[in-house]
């Protein structure tokens, strides 16, 4: 998390001080293991204070900006309305709280929460003066999570395998496996695949997250230079995400895209801390601090009732019969 805030000079000017950020609480990264903290940014809404004066109409204040997320706060009518943007790829869930007010009170009642899509725009609140004739002063933190905190898994949900082509695949790392899968990371899957296996939507959604072709690769602990995991992120109805790592590069489907369950969303591949060709495949939630809570699943076998993967036994693709194409890499 990061943190600004903002006083007033003596003169009237703004001074901005800059925290390096906080440690999310992650562990260090091991070969074949996932990056797994949530995209996660906080900040203390730069302070104003201040004395309310005869009130004029005037062009907008400047975007102030940290990560993506932009905020800016006019006086009008005895209130102070402030806005936030997102510049963004994927939609945010921002939570905006007082740090401290003095001679303001907020409406609608802090904290304000909500989700911002990317690229919205959007009134956040008002703070309205409570004496006009009496200084303010006001500072408010807003922190933004990758996800809802407040989501509750569908428990009634059932995924499909997430990869095509011709051949079962064996799962070499399941559920609370010894080599990575431990802690917040406990309920992930492993399925060791050919590289250019056609990866599939394991549930219907919206992709929310996928590979940045830009980008050209990262540094490990002993120097050694790696390319950057190429992922996608579906984030389901219930508000949960389900994430398909080490893709090839240059295939995957894009953001704010639609898709089913069985479609195909890339290819699997060795990007990032891979061992070797395989996906990496697990169901999470947004936990309030920001960090990745992943969830059991079980999948679809025809019954209600499923079926929970387990490691070292081998299940077919899951291709959907519409969509013949997704099976074979078409």
């Amino acid at each position: 998390m990061r943190t600004i805030s903002g006083r007033r000079s003596d003169r009237g000017r703004r001074v901005l001080a800059t925290a390096p950020p906080a440690p999310l609480g992650t562990a260090p990264l091991r070969a074949g293991a996932l990056a797994f903290a949530a995209l996660v940014a906080g900040a203390l809404a730069p302070g104003t204070t201040g004395v309310a004066r005869a009130q004029t109409p005037s062009t907008a204040p400047p975007w102030r900006c940290l990560d993506g997320i932009c905020e800016r706060a006019r006086m009008r009518e005895n209130a102070l309305h402030f806005e936030l943007q997102s510049r963004r790829d994927a939609p945010v869930w921002i939570e905006l709280e007082a740090a401290s007010l003095e001679n303001l009170s907020a409406n609608p009642p802090l904290p304000w929460t909500f989700r911002l899509e990317s690229g919205e725009t959007r009134a956040a609140g008002t703070l309205v003066l409570q004496d006009p004739a009496l200084p303010y002063a006001q500072r408010l933190r807003w922190i933004v999570l990758s996800g809802d905190p407040d989501a509750r898994p569908d428990d009634r949900a059932r995924y499909c395998m997430p990869f095509g082509g011709a051949k079962p695949v064996r799962i070499s790392q399941g559920y609370e496996g010894e080599a990575t899968h431990q802690g917040l990371g406990a309920y992930a899957l492993d399925f060791p695949m050919p590289i250019g296996t056609p990866v599939l939507a394991a549930r219907g959604g919206r992709i929310v997250a996928s590979p940045d072709d830009g980008a050209e690769g990262e540094t490990n602990a002993e120097g050694d230079a790696r390319e950057i995991d190429q992922h996608v992120v579906i984030e389901h109805d219930d508000g949960t995400f389900a994430m398909y790592a080490h893709l090839r590069r240059g295939d995957a489907a894009r953001p704010g895209q639609r898709v089913a369950c069985g479609e195909r969303i890339g290819y699997s591949g060795d990007t990032g801390r891979a061992t070797g060709p395989h996906l990496h495949f697990d169901v999470y939630r947004i936990r309030r601090d920001g960090q990745r809570q992943t969830i059991p699943v079980r999948f679809w076998d025809g019954t209600a009732e499923g079926f929970e993967p387990r490691v070292d036994r081998t299940y077919a693709p899951g291709c959907s019969p519409p969509r013949p194409s997704a099976c074979d890499g078409r």
